[in-house]
C-alpha cells in the first residue's frame, strides 16, 4: 500500500462523523496515526490504497487487531479498558484434564432448559436452572428437579470445557440461522450472536462473565480456534468478502503459488504455470477445504497468531486452545506459541486436529510431529479402534471385538505409537464432528450384512463400554456434551448449519437416559478420585506400572483386553486394579461406578 488511513465514525452504521485520518509509515512495514482526543465509543475501520486497484480497490476493512466488532462486516468499536472481573484460572495440571466439549447455543436453547438467556454467553452463567416439566417428562419428574446448563456441567464433573468457536465468524448476528462458527473472519473479537447487544461492548463483558462462571466452578475454559483459514474469498474480485487481511496486505497472509511455489511434497502449486515458469501469484492453497490457508509461517502472520493467543490469555484468562485443522499451522509457529503460553502458565492446554481438509504446500503437523513440542493431538487411532472410521463402516472393537493392538496402544497413552507423553494425546470416541456415537452405532447396525442382531440395550451397553475405555486410558479424556445422554442428531453426519432441533441438547434426554448420565458421571468421579492410577503424568510411569495380562503369562478370552495397573503407594484396596474390557453384545458391561453426591 502507498497510503493507509484510519476511518472514524460516531455510529455503528451510516456516515455520521466520518473522518479519515491518514497514517504515517514507520519501520518494518507498519503504519501509525496519532489522534489527540478521547475516542471511547467511536467506531473505526482501516483503508489501504495503492495505484494497483486489483490488490487495493479502496475497500474499508476491519482492523485484524480489533477486539470488539459490531459484526464481521461492521466496524470496530473503541471501548477502552473493560474491567469485568474474571476469577483466576483453576490450578489443574494438564495430565488431570477431563475435557467436555460444548456449543454455547446448543447447551441452553432448548425450551425446557429453564435458562433465561437461552443460546447466549449469559445462559452459561445462570445457576440453579432445572428441566421444565412438559408432556414428555412430567410423569417422571413433576418438579423438573433435574439440573440443566451450567449446573449440569458442574454435576458431571469435568475439569475443562472446550467451547466451539466464539471468535467473530461469518454469520448474521441478528439471525436465528445456525452456525458452528468454523468460518472465522476476525480473531480477537467475540462473536455478537452470543451477546445480548451487538452494537456495544456487551460481547466482551458477557463472554468474560461466562468464563468467570466456569472458573468459579473450578472448571478451565479452552477456546476452539480456527486460525487455519478465514472467510475471505480467494476470488479477489469479490470485494464484499474482503474483510481484513486481504484489504491491507493482499495475499501476504495466505499461502499462494507466489509465496509457496512448490509444495513440501514437491508438487506445483500453480494451476496456470509450469514448474520452471514464474508463478501467477493468484492461486490460493486450499488445504482447509474452505478456500484458503492462513500462512502461519510468514513473519507477520506468525506474529499475529501468537499475539492473538496471548491476548485471549491475558485479557480473558482463557486456559487453553484447541486448534481446528492444526495440521495447517506450521510446526515452528505452534512450538513457539506453546512456549510463550507456557511461560505465562505451564498448565495452559494446547492441542488440536493433526490433519488437514485437503492438500497443502507445507509439511503437515500430523500425529507424531508434536513429540516434545509442548502441544497435543486428537487420537483418531483410538477413536477408530473403538467405533471404526467416521467415513465408512469397518471393523471396530465395540461392535466386533477387533483392532486390539490399536486399542492397547491407546490405553497406554499412545507412548508406543506417536507420543512422548500421555499429555500429548486427546482420547475420544465422539465430538461435534461426524455422527454422534449413538448415531454411528445405528448406522453400523443398519448397514451390516451379517446375521448379528443389535438391540437398543446393546447400543447403550456399547456406549458405556466405550466410555470406560476413554476414561480409564492414559492421556486426556474428551467427551461431547450430550454424549452422556446418548446424544443423537437424527443421523446427520455434519450438522454445522443444521437447525436447533438437530443440534441442541434436548434436556428430556437426561431423564430418558439417566442411567447413562449417572454412568458417565461415575467414570469421571472415579478418574478424578484416582489420578495416580488413571492420569499418569509421564511415559515412564506408564511403562513401569501397567502390564497387559498376556505380558504376565496370563490368558485372556478372545476379543477381550485385560491389564493390571500397579500402584505404589496405594491403599490395600487399590494395590492392583484390573480392567477387563469385553466387547459387546457378546460380553458384559462393567457395573456402573458410583459418583459421590457431595
Amino acid at each position: 500500500a502507498t497510503q493507509v488511513s484510519v476511518v472514524l465514525y460516531y455510529d455503528a452504521e451510516g456516515d455520521h462523523g466520518r473522518t479519515v485520518v491518514p497514517m504515517q509509515p514507520i519501520p518494518e512495514g507498519c503504519w501509525k496515526a496519532d489522534v489527540h482526543e478521547d475516542l471511547r465509543g467511536r467506531y473505526y475501520k482501516l483503508l489501504a490504497e495503492s495505484p494497483d486497484k486489483r490488490l487495493f480497490p479502496g475497500v474499508e476493512v476491519i482492523d485484524p487487531y480489533s477486539t470488539c466488532n459490531t459484526s464481521h462486516t461492521g466496524r470496530g468499536l473503541i471501548f477502552g479498558n473493560n474491567k469485568t472481573y474474571i476469577t483466576d484460572s483453576p490450578k489443574i495440571a494438564p495430565h488431570e484434564s477431563i475435557i467436555y466439549e460444548l456449543h454455547i447455543r446448543d447447551a441452553t436453547i432448548d425450551h425446557h432448559s429453564g435458562v433465561s438467556c437461552k443460546g447466549k454467553f449469559l445462559g452459561l452463567t445462570e445457576r440453579n436452572t432445572k428441566l421444565i416439566p412438559n408432556e414428555e417428562n412430567a410423569h417422571v419428574a413433576p418438579d423438573g428437579a433435574l439440573s440443566t446448563g451450567l449446573d449440569h456441567i458442574i454435576e458431571m464433573g469435568p475439569t475443562v470445557v472446550q467451547i466451539l468457536p466464539w471468535q467473530d465468524f461469518d454469520n448474521d448476528e441478528h439471525s436465528e440461522q445456525y452456525r458452528w462458527g468454523y468460518m472465522p473472519v476476525h480473531f480477537n473479537s467475540p462473536d455478537g450472536w452470543y451477546a445480548t447487544n451487538t452494537y456495544n461492548e456487551s460481547r466482551v463483558t458477557e463472554l468474560k462473565m461466562m468464563i468467570d462462571a466456569f472458573h468459579k466452578a473450578g472448571i478451565k475454559v479452552v477456546m476452539d480456534v480456527v486460525y487455519n483459514h478465514t472467510a475471505e474469498d480467494s476470488n479477489e474480485f469479490n470485494l464484499e468478502a474482503r474483510f481484513s487481511f486481504n484489504g491491507l496486505a493482499p495475499r501476504y497472509y495466505y499461502r499462494t503459488c507466489g509465496s509457496n511455489p512448490v509444495s513440501f511434497s514437491g508438487h506445483n502449486t500453480c494451476a496456470w504455470k509450469a514448474m520452471d515458469e514464474p508463478r501467477c501469484g493468484h492461486c490460493y492453497s486450499n488445504g482447509s477445504g474452505c478456500g484458503n490457508e492462513f500462512r502461519s509461517e510468514a513473519p507477520m502472520a506468525r506474529k499475529f497468531l501468537i499475539d492473538s493467543l496471548l491476548y485471549w490469555v491475558r485479557e480473558y484468562k482463557v486456559d487453553g486452545f484447541r486448534f481446528d485443522l492444526m495440521g495447517l499451522i506450521d510446526r515452528d509457529s505452534l512450538t513457539i506459541a506453546a512456549q510463550k503460553l507456557h511461560d505465562i502458565d505451564p498448565n495452559i492446554l494446547v492441542y488440536g486436529e493433526p490433519w488437514t481438509g485437503g492438500p497443502t504446500p507445507i509439511a503437515v503437523t500430523d500425529k507424531g510431529s508434536q513429540r516434545g513440542r509442548g502441544f497435543g493431538v486428537f487420537n483418531n487411532t483410538l477413536r477408530d479402534s473403538l467405533r471404526g472410521s467416521p467415513f465408512g463402516i469397518e471393523e471396530c472393537y465395540l461392535m466386533d471385538g477387533g483392532r486390539l493392538d490399536e486399542l492397547k496402544k491407546g490405553i497406554l497413552g499412545s507412548i508406543h505409537d506417536f507420543t512422548d507423553s500421555p499429555t500429548e494425546t486427546i482420547n475420544y470416541i465422539e465430538c461435534h464432528d461426524n455422527r454422534t456415537l449413538y448415531d454411528h452405532f445405528c448406522e453400523y447396525r443398519d448397514l451390516r450384512n451379517d446375521d448379528i442382531q443389535f438391540y437398543e440395550s446393546d447400543l447403550v451397553r456399547m456406549h458405556k463400554l466405550g466410555a470406560v475405555v476413554v476414561f480409564t486410558s492414559q492421556g486426556m479424556p474428551f467427551m461431547q456434551m450430550g454424549q452422556e445422554m446418548c446424544r443423537t442428531k437424527n443421523g446427520v453426519e455434519n450438522s454445522y448449519e443444521s437447525p436447533d432441533e438437530i443440534n441442541k441438547i434436548h434436556w428430556n434426554w437426561k431423564i430418558q437416559r439417566y442411567d447413562v448420565v449417572s454412568y458417565y458421571r461415575g467414570l469421571i468421579a472415579l478418574r478424578k478420585a484416582h489420578p495416580e492410577v488413571f492420569s499418569m503424568a509421564n511415559a515412564q510411569s506408564i511403562r513401569d506400572r501397567i502390564l497387559f495380562f498376556e505380558d504376565m503369562g496370563l490368558s485372556v478370552p478372545d476379543r477381550c483386553v485385560a491389564y493390571r495397573i500397579m500402584g505404589a503407594p496405594l491403599t490395600e484396596e487399590q494395590a492392583a486394579l484390573q480392567a477387563k474390557l469385553n466387547e459387546l453384545p457378546f460380553g458384559a458391561t462393567p457395573d456402573p461406578p458410583l459418583a459421590d453426591d457431595s
